[in-house]
């Protein structure tokens, strides 16, 4: 089990994984169904402590990060590591500084459709070491029962408690006064997006929007390290090319990092 998971995106030739009895076998380019692979383990209980809840948190059948020990193998082995990565984590977040190897990331080109010829028809996905992913849920965990007192209550994306329904049932209600109001007959609705949005984040301007919201400098300064010095390889046909310094943006880990995006967007002023 630990080599299949280890070598699982060793290269962009991945062979299918063996489905349970019934289970459709899926192909390379399709999201794993946790379930339906007969290697995925039974799915565990939360534990207590956070590391153990981040872990228990961690998707079945992803893909591994540069130093190929994945998510199933932290669920597999759950009890035994979590002791070790409490201490080890602790240190690292209380001394502000995290190796090197910790913060690196394979890319992995994800095909989209259309000619494969074109690069633009693939989605560049950084694969990040299991243990990076743990620490950001962790932080991420920590504060998110902040985040609808720091954040504007129009801003519902990545809040707990909110949703992007109310979002839209605010914009249909705007929709109802224009068409109600002869004087407003001529208003216009601006549908705004970032484009590239988590790549384009300026780090300097992050760390001022933390700080301004009050955020301890301790957490701050983690932040900044998670990011700062991060390292990137890309995996084409099985080779993996030299390392790539990464220096701006931040990197998309679920449920950690939309936090930072939210908080920072939301201190743009409206015009």
């Amino acid at each position: 089990m630990f080599q299949r998971v280890s070598n699982k995106f060793q290269d962009n030739v991945i062979r299918r994984l063996d489905p349970v009895a019934g289970a459709p076998v899926r192909g390379l380019h399709e999201k794993a169904d946790t379930l339906a692979d007969a290697w995925t383990p039974i799915l565990q209980q939360p534990k207590a402590s956070p590391e153990g809840t981040a872990i228990t948190a961690c998707k079945l059948g992803k893909a591994t990060g540069p130093d190929r020990l994945g998510n199933d193998w932290y669920r597999a082995y759950e009890p035994e590591l979590t002791p070790i990565l409490a201490l080890l984590l602790d240190k690292w977040y209380a001394a502000g500084t995290f190796p090197t190897s910790f913060l690196d990331a394979d890319i992995f080109c994800l095909k989209k459709g259309g000619d494969q010829r074109n690069a633009l028809n693939f989605r560049p996905l950084a694969l990040l070491n299991t243990d990076y992913k743990i620490l950001t849920r962790i932080l991420a965990t920590r504060i998110s029962r902040t985040l609808p007192e720091r954040l504007h209550p129009n801003q519902n994306g990545f809040v707990p408690g909110r949703t992007i329904h109310e979002t839209l049932h605010l914009f249909e209600a705007a929709q109802q006064m224009v068409m109600d109001d002869p004087e407003q007959a001529e208003a216009v609705a601006m549908l705004l997006d970032f484009k590239k949005a988590y790549d384009s984040i300026d780090r300097q301007y992050m760390l001022q929007v933390l700080r301004q919201h009050g955020y301890p400098e301790q957490f701050v300064n983690a932040i900044w390290n998670l990011h700062e010095g991060t390292q990137v390889r890309f995996i084409a046909n099985g080779s993996r090319s030299r390392k790539v310094q990464v220096t701006s943006g931040i990197r998309q880990v679920p449920a950690s990092t939309h936090f930072v995006h939210s908080s920072t967007g939301a201190t743009i002023p409206a015009t």
